[in-house]
């Protein structure tokens, strides 16, 4: 188990994901874990929540930047299946502040 819950959950869903033959999650959550496994080694210590959202965030920023590129391309598929993986981010990302919230 590591040091963060957030990253056990994400593990955990792989394998629900596996069992359920959701090509898409698996796909996009084999993704994620890489991505956090890279941040693992750059920083030679476990992940904890904060360092695991900290890459979900990049992530998400990175899937906006592409959906807006496809968009603008014409590529509505592409755009299509990074909204998608977009969503399965955001499922593991605090709720953001809404403005009157911020207010």
């Amino acid at each position: 188990m590591s040091a963060s819950p957030l990253f056990d959950k994400i593990n955990a869903d792989i394998i629900t994901a596996m069992k359920a033959k959701d090509e898409a999650a698996l796909s996009a959550l084999r993704m994620l874990k890489s991505a956090l496994k890279y941040k693992e080694v750059d920083l030679k210590r476990e992940l904890k929540d904060e360092d695991v959202i900290g890459v979900l965030s990049q992530q998400a920023k990175q899937r906006r930047e592409s959906i807006e590129g496809f968009e603008k391309g014409g590529a509505a598929d592409r755009a299509a299946a990074e909204k998608a993986e977009l969503s399965l981010i955001e499922k593991y990302l605090p709720a953001q502040m809404t403005d009157a919230e911020i207010e």
